[in-house]
């Protein structure tokens, strides 16, 4: 499956456009930005679901077999500010969002 989520300019809506191996025209999901003005940037796929780091820490995540979106309840990374560099990677099935100390 090959997800893509084009940023909309008002933000009032995640869409999210999905397209698998035999279609022929993509999918596409739209739901309400729980959090207005919220971008969402980074994605990492783990255990059949699409995670999804907006730009201000929060979590979400689309499963594409129930067709939902959800932010997760954990608390947003509060480093993250948009300015410093974040990285969102999967292992064995555990997602990580590791901020970068910057040195000046």
């Amino acid at each position: 499956m090959v997800i893509s989520y084009p940023q909309i300019s008002s933000c009032a809506s995640v869409v999210i456009d999905t397209w698998r191996p035999g279609e022929t025209v993509w999918t596409t999901h739209w739901f309400k930005n729980q959090l207005p003005k919220r971008i969402w940037g980074k994605c990492v796929f783990s255990n059949g679901m699409f995670y999804c780091l907006s730009t201000c820490g929060y979590l979400g995540v689309f499963d594409p077999s129930k067709s939902t979106w959800n932010i997760l309840p954990v608390k947003p990374c509060p480093a993250f500010r948009g300015r410093i560099p974040v990285l969102m990677t999967e292992h064995e099935g555990d997602i990580f969002v590791i901020v970068y100390k910057l040195y000046m």
